[in-house]
């Protein structure tokens, strides 16, 4: 079968690429965000974009140049396609259609739908039961609903030698300081430290302010390489904090699972589902991005002043589930064999997402 897969700039789409569902050709139209391309390019490519749609007032819409010979299109990450051929769509969110653009969706909504339900898309595939909820909530599905289905993203999991150091080695790994809640993080480690002894390596951009305030934990570049981050960090690490308020899935929690790093999280959008019993949350209360209808309560200008305001509720939330993992080593290996179990061969495994799409594809051509 010949699927011609739009591909997003996520690398979880690099492993899709390396890794097809059997019998399955992927061809890539050269029009295409990925990581192969630079950073700097695909930012402009994506604002780009996001200022043509926004002016047009249109979703993300696209029309895929595919190969000749194609069987099916993928599209990822919420972009809705013009061909009149079958194609099938992944996404996140339901923002996803207007590129997680704050309060337009409603404007497009009936843009949204009307590509949804028509009989050339096949599939629509959330990353998660919270997308599919967001999907729900956010959109009339009267004339799709028999399309969507839940497809997990997956990973190839990471090959790692494991490096047990004499003090606990927590890591947090995560674009967007304030947003990731680096902050509290910082805040609660601080007040840890006269009753433990341990490291903290922060892989983030965070502020000098914080940096200089904060000297006696480990501040990395946030731009580092992905193979020099699992090799150095994620194999030294013994617990993976990040309580982020504005992940809707977050790769990084599969890369550290996959690793074999207990998890200390929020309890923001599908974070909980993803982790299960692989970590502890804490409670982000009204920090987070989204209500109880998984859909945006808030505007982006709002948002990024709420996260940094002061949590003295999530602060001290951190610090008893930081101090629980500390000292508990036998929770903290329970809990590493079940989150590399789950990317190795359960819902985020290759093997159980290519299962799910060789059956999509297969019923896809025949609907």
């Amino acid at each position: 079968m010949r699927v011609c897969l739009r591909r997003g700039y996520h690398h979880v789409f690099d492993d899709l690429v390396r890794h097809p569902p059997r019998g399955v050709e992927y061809t890539i139209p050269k029009a295409t965000s990925s990581r192969g391309q630079s950073g700097m390019m695909n930012v402009v490519k994506r604002k780009g974009w996001r200022l043509y749609s926004n002016l047009m007032k249109k979703p993300n819409v696209v029309q895929v140049d595919c190969a000749a010979g194609t069987d099916l299109i993928h599209s990822n990450s919420g972009f809705l396609v013009a061909n009149k051929a079958p194609w099938v769509i992944d996404l996140e969110h339901a923002a996803s259609f207007v590129g997680f653009e704050s309060g337009r969706l409603e404007g497009v909504r009936s843009t949204v739908q009307r590509y949804l339900s028509s009989e050339h898309c096949k599939k629509i595939m959330p990353w998660t039961k919270a997308g599919e909820v967001s999907v729900r909530n956010g959109l009339s599905t009267r004339g799709f609903v028999d399309k969507i289905e839940v497809v997990y993203p997956a990973m190839m999991p990471v090959k790692i030698k494991k490096e047990k150091g004499p003090i606990t080695n927590l890591l947090f790994v995560g674009q967007g300081f304030f947003g990731k809640g680096g902050k509290e993080v910082l805040e609660a480690c601080d007040a840890l430290r006269d009753r433990y002894d341990f490291n903290l390596n922060m892989v983030s951009d965070v502020p000098r302010e914080f940096q200089k305030k904060y000297r006696q934990f480990n501040f990395v570049r946030p731009n580092i390489p992905r193979e020099e981050l699992i090799k150095k960090y994620f194999s030294s690490a013994d617990v993976f904090v990040l309580p982020s308020y504005i992940d809707t899935f977050g790769m990084v929690f599969l890369e550290a699972m996959s690793a074999g790093i207990p998890i200390v999280a929020s309890n923001n959008f599908a974070i909980p589902e993803i982790i299960g019993g692989a970590g502890v949350t804490v409670d982000a209360g009204k920090r987070t991005m989204f209500n109880r209808r998984m859909l945006f309560k808030t505007s982006w200008e709002n948002f990024n002043k709420g996260v940094r305001q002061e949590k003295p509720e999530i602060v001290k939330d951190l610090e008893g589930k930081i101090s629980y993992m500390i000292d508990n080593p036998s929770v903290r290996r329970m809990m590493s064999r079940k989150g590399a179990a789950m990317v190795a061969r359960g819902k985020f495994s290759v093997g159980e997402r290519n299962r799910k799409l060789n059956r999509i594809y297969e019923e896809s051509l025949r609907r």
